[in-house]
């Protein structure tokens, strides 16, 4: 059997130059020139290559057909094979004839070249990263369709409504609105701000596209403003699986769409004083929590979460007691304290932390040294230093590592962040040296 290899999918640059028909047909055949591929496609056209006893806005022998046009955006090639799909002929073009985009150039297909199966073409499409190409190979043929747009809904978490992306956010939300196959494909969605003049017209958009999202597993709500919210997702078609809330006001909202919310696992929920604990039928598969002292005190009690981040805030500058959470805290393989603002010290619960494996300290202070060597289950300590923190040096923390290996039994790992850098030294017990981490993969363990 001839095993035949198939040109990759490549994303090329664009020069800027006018759009007048014969130069921007000389760009995408040069391109053409350049690889093994049969097609070119992007926002001003879609050009076909095929072997000919002449060249005509190309190398000797090749011949570029214009297919069809994309809609008016910025031109941005996306060289590609479609090649593959050669299920239909398609019929002689001459060099200056256009089609439709649409159902007739839904499949573009070459007889003469190998075919590529689906199967090899989705893992070449999903280690595309950048948006603006998914969506523009979203408008190249139907066959890539279903699974650029899959790609590009699937996780919408770096969109703004001031950031200039053919995927802005207002602009994502007119889209889920206005083709219902699109609400159904995301999973992962992130709202970082919605005030502006238009705050009215953006909150209606967001409110009716939430409903269209009815397989959303994981929603950032960032939006903090005295405004509540949480009529948002109340009644909501989606079963999450984390959800990060920052709006205020919304406690007494709160508590019926949490109810309601029988899957989720992960919560990010700052509350107020007033806040009255949740009863243990909320939220029962919970494991994960991220809060102040009163979201502590409200959701701790009865649940057997093993993942904490306690985060402190103006409204809890008086830690408290843990009294009657004891054998909650017990319960905890991840924990983290500290934050922006001066934390609750380790002394304080470092008595209850049978079960802790994993410990970020934030701003640490030596009087806690003692207290880390005494955790029985403690295999990897995390020190993140706080914006303030500008006397930490690498030779105070070495001695600081050092010793800490030698008087925990179980400790396997420390890594150590310093002001004004993006990255952590890793130190692993019997290392001479540490090694660079970046700040994701030390951090992606606890929940923020």
């Amino acid at each position: 059997m001839t095993l035949v290899h198939a040109p990759p999918l490549v994303i090329w640059p664009h020069p800027r130059k006018k759009r007048t028909h014969p130069t921007l047909k000389n760009t995408h055949s040069n391109l053409l020139a350049q690889c093994s591929c049969t097609r070119i496609g992007c926002s001003t056209g879609v050009y076909r290559r095929q072997p000919t006893t002449h060249g005509v806005y190309g190398t000797i022998g090749t011949f570029i057909y214009c297919l069809g046009r994309c809609d008016k955006i910025r031109c941005c090639p996306q060289v590609i094979d479609c090649a593959s799909y050669n299920a239909l002929h398609i019929p002689h073009l001459t060099a200056h004839s256009y089609a439709s985009i649409s159902p007739r150039l839904s499949f573009m297909t070459d007889s003469s070249s190998p075919r590529l199966p689906l199967e090899l073409i989705r893992p070449i499409m999903e280690r595309v990263e950048d948006r603006r190409a998914l969506y523009l190979l979203s408008f190249t043929c139907r066959l890539f369709q279903y699974d650029a747009e899959r790609l590009l809904y699937a996780a919408v978490i770096d969109l703004d409504f001031n950031h200039e992306e053919p995927l802005r956010q207002e602009s994502f939300l007119r889209s889920i609105n206005g083709a219902e196959r699109l609400g159904p494909l995301v999973k992962i969605y992130s709202v970082v701000s919605i005030f502006s003049r238009d705050h009215a017209v953006r909150w209606n958009l967001l409110r009716s596209a939430l409903k269209k999202m009815i397989n959303l597993k994981i929603l950032h709500f960032g939006e903090q403003n005295r405004k509540p919210a949480g009529d948002l997702i109340l009644h909501a078609p989606f079963q999450l699986k984390k959800l990060s809330w920052h709006s205020e006001n919304d406690d007494e909202i709160m508590r019926i769409i949490l109810h309601q919310q029988k899957d989720l696992r992960v919560l990010h929920l700052m509350c107020k004083e007033r806040t009255k604990p949740y009863d243990v039928a909320t939220c029962p598969n919970l494991n994960s929590l991220v809060g102040n002292r009163h979201t502590i005190s409200a959701f701790l009690p009865g649940r057997a979460v093993v993942n904490l981040s306690w985060l402190p805030d103006f409204s809890t500058s008086d830690p408290g007691s843990i009294k009657g959470m004891e054998m909650e805290f017990s319960r905890i393989k991840v924990l983290s304290l500290g934050g922006y603002l001066s934390r609750p010290s380790l002394m304080l619960i470092a008595h209850v932390l049978q079960s802790v494996e994993v410990l970020q300290l934030v701003a640490w202070a030596q009087e806690e040294e003692c207290a880390i060597k005494n955790l029985p289950s403690l295999r990897e300590l995390v020190l993140s230093t706080q914006w303030r923190e500008a006397n930490a040096t690498r030779s105070r923390h070495r001695e600081l590592v050092m010793g800490l290996f030698r008087d925990s039994r179980t400790l396997e790992r420390v890594d150590v962040s310093y002001v004004g850098e993006s990255t952590y030294d890793r130190w692993i017990r019997g290392s001479s040296r540490a090694k660079i981490c970046s700040s994701f993969e030390v951090l992606g363990r606890f929940c923020f």
